[in-house]
């Protein structure tokens, strides 16, 4: 999207304009930022992956340096993120200094009225620009059930954080609303589990087992699935996201099973989820509130060490989910949705979650700030 087509000269006064920027590692943070694009339905909401459209090139670099620190070497990123906030503030340090500049011209030229950061580092450059008399609204968008305390260095207005447990070093000035992590309008509806297998050409009479992973490129312990194509009781549905390697694999070897289906990217996980019984997945953020807003059970497998680790722990204490090895799975997974009290359990620790989040107050509150700039404030001096 060309941003300046959006906010062309003379229209910018015209419309009111919310800003939402993110950054590509890890892909939730962008996920969330068009749900929350869907909340603003009045409003211009252009998303920007504010390091891959100031500095493409650079952007493109440290992403795939991310997914392969995670891949790799995972202790790493492990460490990155355990370690105190006064000994990891290097990559704030370096985004600030090689994007602050463009960043401020880029606002001047645009004039959004309020900024929502899905991701820490844009909002710390943000925070930055206040001494140069740029004083925009900020206001946040967790994206982990874990907050950060990276989060710490941005100037907020306001942080929509994830549930009512509230970190103690949130500055108390910063406004707190538990809003959830923000998921697309589907998520929030519900299609009938006999209508959505019919839709997926799924036997009615037997349960739906959804595993999703596969997108940032991790190989897998497959050796689980050659058990599930011997077992035509249950059926599976595997989604590999972008991960075309893991897609052919699948295919090659498992394309012949009747109760077997493989998918590659789906722009419909909605519907998958309506016809499933449990999710599978590594712990990430968004995926794991999609479920949730779905009341569908949660089976969890080991994820990216630090935030999902973080995310795993959450989930599990709150019971949202349980939890199993990777070569566990097709035992595991049996095992669940074999016991209805214990699925029972789960959608209704669920229910009892959606009720102490407000997923509206994301909007209200751009709202509250907009319409403050409407009455003569401006942010530019």
């Amino acid at each position: 999207m060309d941003i300046y087509s959006i906010y062309r000269r003379g229209e910018a006064n015209l419309y009111r304009t919310a800003l939402i920027l993110s950054e590509p590692y890890g892909g939730g943070h962008t996920k969330a930022a068009k749900a929350v694009s869907k909340l603003l339905k009045d409003w211009n909401y252009p998303i920007l992956e504010l390091g891959n459209y100031l500095h493409p090139r650079l952007s493109s670099h440290l992403t795939r340096g991310y997914l392969k620190t995670v891949q790799k070497a995972p202790w790493i990123w492990g460490k990155l993120y355990s370690s105190p906030i006064t000994e990891s503030q290097l990559i704030p340090y370096m985004y600030r200094k090689i994007y602050t500049t463009k960043l401020a011209a880029l606002l001047l030229q645009t004039k959004p009225d309020v900024i929502i950061a899905t991701h820490p580092l844009p909002a710390i450059a943000i925070s930055s620009l206040r001494k140069y008399k740029i004083d925009l609204p900020l206001v946040g968008v967790v994206t982990d059930f874990h907050i950060h305390p990276s989060r710490s260095l941005a100037d907020w207005n306001v942080l929509c954080i994830p549930s009512q447990v509230v970190p103690s070093w949130l500055d108390n000035t910063t406004g707190i609303v538990p809003t959830g992590i923000p998921v697309q309008p589907s998520f929030h509806t519900t299609l009938s589990k006999p209508l959505a297998k019919k839709n997926l050409n799924l036997d009615l009479s037997k349960p739906v087992v959804l595993w999703m992973g596969g997108s940032d490129g991790f190989l897998q312990d497959l050796e689980w699935v050659s058990m599930c194509s011997k077992d035509p009781s249950t059926q599976w549905l595997f989604v590999t996201g972008r991960n075309r390697k893991l897609f052919n694999t699948l295919q090659d070897n498992y394309r012949k099973y009747p109760h077997l289906q493989i998918y590659g990217y789906v722009d419909d996980i909605s519907t998958l989820m309506d016809a499933s019984d449990l999710l599978v997945t590594k712990p990430g953020g968004v995926t794991c509130s999609e479920a949730i807003h779905k009341g569908l059970p949660l089976l969890l497998t080991n994820g990216v060490t630090g935030q999902e680790e973080e995310n795993r722990s959450f989930l599990l204490q709150q019971g949202l989910a349980d939890y199993c090895a990777s070569h566990e799975i097709k035992e595991k997974s049996q095992a669940m949705i074999s016991n209805f009290d214990n699925l029972e359990r789960i959608k209704w620790n669920m229910l009892r979650y959606k009720h102490s989040i407000q997923p509206n107050r994301i909007a209200s509150t751009v709202e509250m700030f907009l319409g403050q700039n409407c009455i003569g404030h401006s942010p530019y001096h």
